[in-house]
């Protein structure tokens, strides 16, 4: 068995994003952890103390840009329950907010990567 993927609305936000888990299609217990992960995105987000920008440089480009206020951009549910959410921040400068999440929605890590 593999995974799926799908480009699609998750319960409490409004634009369609990247959702993957394993399986051969979702199911709802999948979903529902989709949506409890969104619900629980600003307290996950602010408990990792993660910076609003990866360097001094990209702040001065982005002054504006906050982790809170950012759109997701996908969402992967491992077999073991625990996530990965990937943010969007500004594509042409290649670097992107991630966060490993487990299975209790606690951060094991939070990064900026390219």
């Amino acid at each position: 068995m593999g995974d799926w993927k799908a480009h699609t609305t998750v319960h409490g936000i409004d634009y369609p994003i990247w959702i993957t888990a394993h399986g051969n299609e979702p199911t709802k217990a999948q979903m529902d952890r989709f949506a409890e992960l969104v619900e629980r995105l600003p307290e996950i987000i602010t408990s990792s103390n993660l910076p609003d920008a990866p360097t001094q440089e990209w702040r001065n480009k982005h002054p504006d840009y906050r982790l809170l206020n950012a759109q997701i951009l996908s969402l992967i549910l491992y077999e073991d329950g625990s996530f990965f959410v990937r943010l969007i921040a500004f594509p042409e400068d290649d670097w992107g907010p991630g966060f490993d999440v487990s299975p209790d929605f606690k951060v094991t890590l939070a990064e900026w990567g390219v």
